[in-house]
């Protein structure tokens, strides 16, 4: 199913046991909610297609790789419905892969041979919505599903209205940040500024001694050693506030589950229905280290730079491509759009600070500049390529964290 899955505004390509098939387009820019049916009975699946096939954008997949695969071209649906005993990857299994890559696509099991303690790997591992039985009416199963519809709207309202505040907080601390860092380089401006006549004292000093050929005095000397200790003082409080200001809160992150969250977080607020976005994740955990916060931020201003270069796109569909590889003694994000591209004189300068293309839109800028830091900081790296009126691409390099043998390492729960 990844390989022929394909999908745009107006239809859906999908695969079965017979091959793929293209259902019947829908009204364009009125796109129904979209649900993935999973399961290994083709007969079911059928069924479940035929039954749900008017009222949702329905996909159907038999077994969960090849879900997961479908996911990684179509994007996160809103709704996944799946069996719970399949060979290979099970329902509970599946459900909570699914819930740590595509948090706000709604969960529901429906299956007629888990037992209890079936049921309850899926609840509290999976976390799903509704647990149906086989067999289902399918007015309980499509009152299940406008549920679950209705708590996708929900969510993606409240993932909104979070992302304003969020955003609303960061100009604030920014703002506050500024003010104090402000105010420590006023602090420590005053301090060097009084060392600098001791200074220049000492400096007269040594030069009448050097006239007359004499060592320096041992007063003079203690004098310098003083000036020493206070200039490295102040150098300390500087290196200290820095430390503070980028060494907080650092933890180990399964970077594939940050950048399909954030990647659904830009999705539900920022990308138009038009834009067509493929996801392409590792099957297992790649673990980097550093700070969550600031590279979901380095990653949010590299999404919203594309979903704004396709904005409003002519002549072709607006798409945005999202990958996450390993290779080279490093972990690759690497954000594709077909959108307006970069003009050439404007490239040199994507990365200076508070730069912006967008003064008529009151955005703050193109925010690579913040993505570039936060990725330098630990060893990484930001590679831009655009051609104008093509498309760009931005690759961010980050350093894999490692495990010694014996080590405990990342647990499920990091």
């Amino acid at each position: 199913m990844s390989k022929a899955a394909s999908s745009t505004v107006t239809d859906t390509v999908y695969k079965d046991p017979k091959g793929p098939r293209r259902r019947s387009p829908t009204r364009a820019r009125q796109r129904p909610a979209t649900v993935l049916c999973v399961d290994d009975d083709p007969a079911l699946l059928e069924g479940l297609h035929a039954s749900l096939g008017r009222d949702f954008d329905v996909t159907i997949a038999l077994g969960a790789e090849d879900a997961l695969g479908a996911m990684q071209v179509l994007g996160p649906p809103t709704v996944v419905i799946t069996d719970m005993r399949m060979p290979g990857m099970d329902g509970a299994t599946f459900l909570d892969r699914l819930r740590r890559i595509y948090p706000n696509t709604v969960r529901i099991l429906l299956s007629g041979q888990a037992d209890l303690a079936d049921a309850a790997r899926a609840v509290n591992e999976g976390k799903v919505f509704r647990f149906l039985a086989k067999p289902c009416p399918p007015g309980t199963l499509r009152m299940a599903l406008n549920d679950a519809v209705e708590l996708a709207a929900e969510q993606a309202r409240a993932h909104t209205g979070h992302l304003q505040e969020i955003n609303g907080l960061r100009i604030a601390l920014r703002a506050e940040q500024a003010a104090g860092l402000r105010t420590l380089a006023a602090g420590i401006g005053r301090e060097v500024d009084a060392i600098v006549p001791g200074l220049r004292s000492v400096l007269e000093a040594l030069r009448d001694r050097a006239a007359s050929s004499a060592p320096p005095s041992a007063s003079t000397l203690r004098q310098l050693e003083q000036l020493s200790d206070a200039v490295t003082a102040e150098a300390c409080r500087l290196y200290a506030i820095s430390r503070r200001v980028v060494g907080e809160s650092r933890e180990r992150i399964d970077l594939g589950e940050l950048v399909a969250a954030t990647v659904a977080l830009v999705q539900t607020c920022r990308l138009s229905p038009e834009v067509r976005l493929q996801l392409e994740l590792p099957r297992q955990p790649l673990w980097v280290e550093g700070v969550r916060p600031q590279l979901e931020q380095a990653l949010i201003n590299v999404l919203q730079n594309a979903a704004d270069a396709v904005n409003g796109l002519r002549g072709r569909q607006p798409a945005i491509r999202v990958r996450v590889r390993e290779g080279a003694g490093a972990i690759t994000v690497t954000v594709d759009d077909n959108g307006h591209g970069i003009a050439k004189d404007v490239l040199p300068r994507i990365f200076e600070p508070h730069f912006t293309t967008k003064a008529k839109d009151g955005a703050l800028g193109l925010g690579l500049g913040v993505a570039k830091d936060v990725l330098e900081a630990d060893g990484g790296a930001v590679l831009v390529e655009s051609r104008h009126g093509e498309g760009t691409t931005v690759r961010m390099r980050l350093r894999p964290a490692f495990w010694r043998a014996g080590d405990a390492g990342p647990t499920a729960e990091n």
